[in-house]
């Protein structure tokens, strides 16, 4: 499966319906954090276990150059040979990025995210967040779409970048989702999934 802001918004929703407690986890966010984004354990329950195994061919890893998760392939982009500090070769550096994941619990902290995520290149940009409401979603919209036009106004990124909101409510205690897309040039638009 190709991945794209349509291709990754299906895979975070069933992702996320595979999550067994969610609801209860979705009230904590540390628990959140641990059990559902960051879970590091090598199951095939883990969030970068079910990318690589949706997304062939690419591999995914947590906190690279602070960025939460970064999605590359190896293949495709050879890999900077270099000595990790025992002096055995390391060539697991990807030199492209696929895609890269900010997630934010607190929407009103996600302009730290939207900003790493305009300063790094990488084919799909997705921030991941969970306003109170519909009135902060619009918000975050707005302010996201303003600053990747400034940024692609000073220094314009590659024409096949693409950016992915995700936003997470607790209706009536059921997670609802919304995904919307955009480009550099596009004001957001939503994907339906």
């Amino acid at each position: 499966m190709r991945l794209t802001p349509e291709s990754f918004a299906k895979f975070w929703k069933l992702f996320v319906e595979s999550v067994e407690n969610t609801n209860s986890l979705w009230n904590s966010d540390n628990e959140w954090n641990i059990n559902v984004i960051y879970k590091k354990e090598k199951n095939n329950h883990s969030l970068l276990k079910k990318i690589e195994k949706t997304f062939d061919g690419l591999k995914a890893d947590f906190e690279y150059r602070k960025i939460d998760i970064v999605i590359y392939s190896i293949e495709k982009y050879k890999c900077i040979n270099h000595y990790d500090n025992e002096g055995e070769e390391n060539t697991n550096i990807p030199i492209g990025l696929e895609a890269i994941i900010e997630h934010e619990n607190d929407y009103r902290k996600v302009f730290e995210e939207i900003r790493k995520l305009i300063e790094y290149r990488s084919r799909l940009k997705v921030l991941i967040t969970y306003p109170k409401d519909i009135n902060s979603e619009k918000a975050i919209r707005k302010k996201f779409i303003k600053c990747i036009k400034q940024a692609n106004s000073f220094l314009p990124e590659n024409d096949e970048t693409k950016y992915l909101l995700i936003t997470g409510y607790n209706n009536n205690n059921k997670i609802s989702w919304n995904f919307f897309k955009s480009t550099k040039y596009t004001n957001w638009e939503f994907i339906k999934t």
